[in-house]
């Protein structure tokens, strides 16, 4: 369980620093895309507003890390 709330964190700030602020992140207790998204969206739209997901933003943060271990990966070999 720690380990998602750590990825989501950084999902969350991967977003905001991606997307100068375009896209608003949820918060991670939130269950308000069970009611505005599809089942099982990663973000949608409402009111205008792009919003993450909590499930978005726990995959966001995984494929940040999974970047940065093939990046050190290759580094360390090259």
């Amino acid at each position: 369980m720690a380990y998602e709330f750590f990825l989501a964190l950084t999902g969350q700030m991967v977003l905001r620093a991606a997307t100068l602020g375009r896209c608003q992140c949820q918060a991670l207790g939130s269950q308000d895309h069970r009611m505005h998204g599809a089942s099982g969206a990663l973000w949608y739209t409402h009111d205008g507003r792009r919003l993450v997901t909590p499930t978005g933003q726990l995959l966001v943060g995984l494929v940040f890390y999974a970047v940065v271990a093939i990046a050190l990966f290759g580094l360390s070999t090259g």
